[in-house]
């Protein structure tokens, strides 16, 4: 894949009633959907780079250790370092939510 551009825009990051989170970068290029599913949380990756196909990538995971790991070994992180960073506070505000649901449930 080749390099994009770094992007240091603020993303666009909302959550909804059901606590899913979408950030989008500041140029578009990148959108994730996290949410929490019975066995950990889902993330949906689409890159919409310009004259290129749309990727998009659908995984589950279920611990934050391995979610990290994921972030880790993402080369998108230097491209986009605020979302990025968004998506590992807000991912562990979902596990920290799925852990809790477990225990009370």
């Amino acid at each position: 894949m080749a390099m994009m551009p770094r992007s240091r825009v603020s993303p666009q990051v909302q959550v909804d009633a059901a606590g899913t989170v979408c950030a989008v970068s500041g140029d578009g290029v990148l959108t994730i959907l996290a949410r929490r599913v019975d066995n950990g949380v889902c993330v949906h990756r689409t890159i919409r780079s310009p004259g290129a196909p749309r990727i998009e990538q659908v995984s589950v995971f279920e611990s934050q250790a391995s979610f990290r790991r994921w972030c880790e070994a993402d080369a998108l992180r230097f491209d986009y370092p605020l979302v990025s960073r968004t998506l590992l506070r807000q991912a562990d505000e979902l596990f920290n939510a799925h852990a809790m649901s477990v225990v009370a449930g």
